[in-house]
Formats: C-alpha cells, structure tokens, sequence
C-alpha cells in the first residue's frame, strides 16, 4: 500500500487518477475498451433507424457496462482487497454499486432510459480503471522487461 488514506472513496479517488501518465494504459484504454468493446453500441449508430433506436442503445450500452463492471469487481475482490487498508468500505462499496446496477437494469429494461446506461458505462469505466492502475502489462518498459527476462529464461533452457 502507497499511502493510507481517510476513507475508501480517498483510496478509488487515487486510483483512478494514477494511471494516466502512462500513454500505452491511455491507448489500451481508449482503443480496446473504449472503441472495441464498446463496438457493439457504434456499430448501433450507423444502422437503419429502428422503431426505438434509443431502447437499442440503452441495452446495448447496460450490457457492455455489465460485461465490464462484473468482471471488475472480481479483480477487485482479488487484487485490491487484499491491499486495501479499508476492506469492509470496500467491500461495501461494491455491494452498494451492484444493488444500484441492479436498479439500473430494471429501469432501462422497462423505460429504455439511456440515462441509466450511461451513468452505468461511467461507473464500469471507473471501477476498471481503479482496478487496472497497478496492471504492469498496461506499462511499455515493464512489458518489454518481461519479454526480455522471458526470452532469456528460455534460452538458457537451450
């Protein structure tokens, strides 16, 4: 742990703007999450309109924030609980988020509410960035590093 934080909301809040220097964590960022994931719902834009093109858009946008924001929350759950020095916060702070997509899910589900996919997709960008701050695979001189210690540890297999 870097530092201690007063609350849990201190400790998201540092995640999240930690990464941001590194340009090949922007660009993963950006062009696979951001643009390929979200590939389904672009792709939605430039279709014929549909009777109710915003209900398309919102469920496809709520299962693509799904499809990220669980995944999220497991790594969460495995990689930044054990670290964090505000465990129940943090895990209540998940459980509050899930009840809330929940809700989320209901309401687009019956209303079509692009609102709701929306702040469904930001929450599911935050959680993955918090989660993905100290990924070392998202960093160019770390990825090359592992490259050459891999390539040397099999050569010497040789």
């Amino acid at each position: 742990m870097e530092e201690e934080f007063k609350t849990i909301f201190h400790e998201l809040i540092y995640k999240f703007k930690k990464p941001w220097n590194e340009v090949s964590f922007i660009l993963y960022f950006v062009f696979v999450i951001v643009i390929f994931g979200g590939l389904g719902v672009l792709l939605l834009l430039f279709q014929e309109p549909a009777d109710n093109v915003y209900l398309d858009i919102s469920q496809n946008l709520l299962t693509y924030s799904i499809a990220l924001l669980v995944p999220a929350f497991v790594s969460m759950l495995a990689q930044c609980l054990p670290s964090s020095s505000k465990k129940l916060s943090l895990v209540i702070v998940i459980v509050t988020i899930l009840i809330i997509e929940g809700f989320m899910v209901y309401w687009c589900y019956f209303s079509g509410a692009l609102v709701a996919s929306i702040i469904s997709t930001l929450l599911a960008w935050f959680f993955w960035v918090v989660v993905n701050c100290d990924n070392i695979y998202l960093k160019d001189k770390t990825y090359d590093n592992d490259i050459r210690e891999s390539a040397s540890k099999l050569s010497e297999k040789w």
